[in-house]
């Protein structure tokens, strides 16, 4: 029989397969293989050489851990808990046999008796006893692992009732095995046989080579490592999981930023540190160089001011920590090394860093900037261009340096591997504790396999959390877990792309499978037009915070492209990439080749180049054409705007410029897409004209123009147009409706002075008429009079900063300037209290569309704002559209939620998952749908 068999790196989770392990920990794990193999003896009993499996398994990678293997019961072996040593837990099952037993399974025939003793010992665990947190199911003879998926067993042998009752009532004593095993359970493993898949592995072949001590480097002695690991079997969390805050580093990095968090009445709070203030923190530092300033009314605004400098300053300083391990990884051959006190010596240097060299390209750089930083590229970022706060107040330039206090709990260690005290200056002290995580570089090590240190990982998802929750302290918003994230985006956005080729070709697909089969992705011209229709989704989050959810969607259309077969390079006559499997793994995009390989990137090699070109030009493009995003929260958007540059300089290339000098793509400026208000107060309705379709194509125009220039002169002549552009259009409509109240008051007039209930000449039928006439007009005045002096009274919208959907994204308005609406509506809206708004909440409770009926129907006494950004999410649909957020549960029960429930009914609400009582925000007492 053939069988679907799975290398070790075909199995492993791929973001989990390019962690680069610790030497040491693989130098154990080879230490406990070579006393495994050198004592594995056929001869001996199988007691004995299930003694040794149990010793390799415990002697390296379950040694100290909170798992271990041993006995279980009557089964051979399992890995278990040690939580409560008196009822064992067992989450891996084993079933071993002897090196020459005959009953051992092999790889061209499963239905041996050892594959039949472990589903019987399955369902008594997962059946009998209720365990249902079984991970994998192993059998072994030594030498060879059968890794089975339990989810693959449930599936076989516990879903199908008929079989599983067979069992269960023929499982009365040990008396009965041999009969379960025969009569029962053989024949299903052969009916169901063709379905069986697993991960194999045999350790013959490093028999030969575990005496060397290169083998802890080798690929596929590290994926055995990782196959056996906790991580995997037992499915645990890793370094890079999205979903974990690594909490050691952001509890320094608020150190030496000089603030702290901390609870108040179960809300996170960031204030400056309350014992031992550091006058050299970043804050501190800004905190007083504000004193005195006109522009500061009080301590609260001298603090938010002093926390967003800094804020500006870290994400540049973080951004840069991940570029210089890109360099490093695309640079082998030189140390290209930037971001340290060698390069850069006091904060006057940081800041030339930051906007005369970064935001310049090479060749307009002064000679001492070429000549201290000749690696570093130009990136066409408005991040390192001077931002409206620093204008405003100071660059970092503006602050002194001088010595803080080392953390307490600080990661740094001295020479004797000991934690580290005393005293750093602040700049050096933050470029050594950056230096001490990984971010994902090979510190251009000969060995690029394994790390010599046991440094943890940050990525742009665990830094995404960490800003999330510094700039969310006082706006009701929380991280969003990646599974959540993955889930929606999944959902939504495959639900999306059928509808959409289902409304273009008219096709009547209901699921992607459906899909598949329709796309003929070998013609070329077909893939072109799967691709534009994929580009034309629009995509948005009213409340974007981190943009996580943006970054989820952006990996999900890339992995729905390559699922379909559309996915194909930029060159003149594009090929399709059939050769790597792109696709989502823990909110991640992986990219790995058919022997489970993961992808990266190599300049001098070609392939290597169009894969990275095709990956960085899809990212680019769905990010500009597909999403969007909005926050009242000014910090928030600029976190978000860096977490999609960060997508991009993940595969970020480099190319030939004119002069033959290898030079690294620029970014393109996303940050239009981006933008910063307040998403449930507009002043401007849906359906409200804009006047000429010349402002409107001419307004598109400028747009595409803007996301595309990388002369910074330009943009900046193209932003004043835009800006011009926006003024006309708000002139237009506000010209409009008082000249629509003039008509309308004017022909009320008319019918006034001419009216009386026995006008000579008129029929009773034409008095009645008249009088209905005069009535709805005076209805349309009032409505109308109202709309104009909600317009007139800026300084409510204003303060409320408020955003004006019907025309900031021209992206969603046809030609004519209608507004289309967006495919998708996602994400994780706040959750505050409307009686905490007060004020502001009035302003939502006065607007009023069209026909004189409130905007918001879901305002409530005791309500949460939640319920508002679930109608505005609906309003800003596009017929058909789908909206998809996660929000409490309380909606469900309680007086508030009446409203919304009804919305939902009417609205045609197609699914809901209740997360009941378990909390899915860390710290967070919120009970989630």
């Amino acid at each position: 029989m053939t069988y679907n068999i799975l290398k070790p790196n075909q199995s492993i989770a791929k973001v989990y397969l390019r962690e680069r392990p610790v030497a040491q920990e693989v130098q154990d794990f080879r230490n406990a293989m070579q006393v495994l193999l050198q004592h594995i003896n056929a001869e001996e009993s199988e007691e004995f050489n299930k003694n040794l499996v149990t010793e390799f398994f415990n002697a390296s990678i379950y040694r100290g851990r909170e798992y271990m293997v041993n006995t279980y019961q009557r089964t051979d072996l399992a890995i278990y808990t040690q939580m409560d040593t008196h009822d064992k837990h067992p989450v891996v099952l084993f079933e071993f046999k002897g090196p020459s037993r005959p009953d051992m399974v092999t790889t061209d025939d499963l239905k041996k008796k050892a594959l039949y003793e472990l589903v019987l010992y399955y369902i008594r665990e997962e059946v009998n006893k209720q365990n249902t947190d079984i991970k994998h199911l192993i059998i072994t003879n030594c030498w060879e692992y059968f890794v089975f998926e339990k989810r693959l067993f449930y599936q076989l042998f516990v879903s199908n009732k008929r079989f599983l009752k067979q069992v269960i009532d023929a499982d009365t004593g040990d008396d009965r095995k041999e009969y379960i095993y025969n009569a029962i359970i053989k024949p299903e493993v052969k009916r169901i046989e063709h379905l069986l898949q697993f991960t194999y592995i045999n350790l013959k072949p490093f028999s030969s080579k575990i005496n060397e001590e290169k083998i802890i480097n080798d690929k596929s002695f590290i994926a055995a490592y990782k196959l056996f690991s906790p991580t995997h079997l037992l499915k645990l969390p890793f370094h890079s999981d999205h979903n974990t805050l690594n909490k050691e580093f952001y509890a320094e990095l608020l150190y030496i930023m000089g603030v702290e968090e901390f609870t108040d009445n179960g809300v996170h709070v960031i204030k400056r540190l309350k014992n031992g203030k550091q006058a050299y923190s970043l804050l501190e530092q800004a905190y007083m160089k504000l004193e005195g300033n006109p522009r500061i009314t009080d301590d609260d605004m001298r603090f938010d001011t002093a926390l967003g400098l800094v804020l500006v300053w870290i994400n540049r300083i973080l951004f840069l920590k991940l570029l210089e391990s890109q360099l490093i990884n695309f640079n082998k051959e030189k140390d290209i090394h930037f971001l340290n006190i060698n390069h850069i010596k006091d904060y006057d240097v940081l800041h030339d860093l930051f906007v005369q060299v970064l935001a310049k390209p090479f060749n307009e750089r002064s000679e001492e900037m070429k000549s201290q930083f000749p690696d570093v590229p130009y990136l066409n970022s408005s991040l390192f261009e001077q931002a409206q706060i620093e204008w405003d107040f100071f660059a970092i330039s503006g602050i002194r340096l001088g010595e803080m206090n080392i953390y307490s709990r600080t990661v740094l260690k001295n020479d004797r591997g000991r934690r580290l005290t005393g005293k750093k200056p602040t700049l050096d002290y933050l470029f050594q504790f950056l230096d001490a995580y990984d971010f994902g570089s090979a510190k251009n090590e000969e060995d690029t396999n394994l790390r010599t240190e046991s440094k943890t990982l940050i990525n742009a998802s665990v830094l995404g959390m960490i800003f999330e929750k510094i700039n969310g302290y006082k706006d009701g918003s929380f991280y969003t877990p990646g599974y959540i994230t993955e889930f929606i985006c999944n959902k939504t956005i495959r639900r999306a792309v059928i509808d959409k080729f289902n409304e273009l070709k008219g096709w009547n697909c209901e699921s992607f499978e459906d899909l598949k089969d329709k796309i003929d992705y070998g013609q070329r011209v077909e893939r072109n037009e799967a691709n534009l229709i994929i580009n034309s989704l629009k995509i948005c989050d009213p409340a974007v915070g981190s943009g996580h959810f943006l970054v989820s969607a952006l990996n999900e259309i890339i992995a729905i492209k390559r699922e379909l077969g559309v996915l194909q390079d930029r060159k003149p006559d594009p090929k399709r990439i059939k050769e790597y499997d792109i696709r989502v793994e823990y909110d991640e995009l992986v990219v790995a080749d058919e022997d489970g390989e993961t992808f990266k990137y190599n300049p001098s090699q070609s392939e290597s180049q169009r894969i990275q070109e095709t990956l960085f030009e899809e990212k680019r493009t769905i990010i500009e054409n597909c999403l969007f995003g909005v926050d009242l929260n000014p910090k928030s958007v600029e976190i978000c705007r860096l977490r999609l540059w960060i997508e991009l300089l993940k595969n970020a290339y480099y190319y030939r410029a004119e002069n033959g000098e290898k030079v690294l793509q620029t970014l393109p400026n996303i940050d239009i897409n981006i933008k910063c208000g307040n998403s449930l107060a507009s002043s401007f309705l849906l359906n409200e004209k804009l006047g000429s379709s010349i402002h409107i194509k001419r307004y598109k125009s400028l747009v595409a123009e803007y996301k595309h220039t990388s002369n910074k002169d330009t943009k900046r002549e193209i932003d004043e147009k835009i800006k011009v552009i926006k003024s006309e259009i708000k002139i237009g409509i506000n010209t409009k409706e008082i000249n629509e109240l003039t008509k309308l008051e004017n022909r009320y007039n008319v019918l006034t002075e001419t009216f009386s209930e026995d006008m000579f000449g008129f029929t009773k039928a034409q008095i009645r008429e008249r009088k209905k006439e005069i009535k709805t007009l005076k209805e349309e005045i009032k409505q109308k009079r109202a709309k104009v002096e909600q317009r007139r009274n800026k300084t409510i919208f204003s303060t409320l900063n408020s955003f004006e959907w019907r025309f900031e994204f021209p992206e969603v308005l046809d030609d004519d300037g209608q507004f289309l609406g967006f495919d998708c509506v996602i994400g994780n809206p706040p959750y505050i209290s409307l009686e905490s708004l007060k004020g502001e909440v009035k302003v939502y409770d006065s607007m009023l569309k069209p026909n004189g009926l409130p905007v918001y129907t879901t305002i409530m006494p005791h309500g949460d704002i939640y319920t508002l950004f679930v109608e505005r999410g609906l309003d800003i649909l596009c017929p058909g559209g789908h909206l998809s957020y996660i929000i409490p549960n309380k909606w469900e029960k309680v007086i508030y939620g009446k409203p919304l429930r009804g919305l939902f009914l009417e609205k045609n609400l197609t699914q809901i998952i209740d997360f009941c009582d378990n909390q899915l925000f860390e710290d967070a007492t919120t009970y989630t749908c």
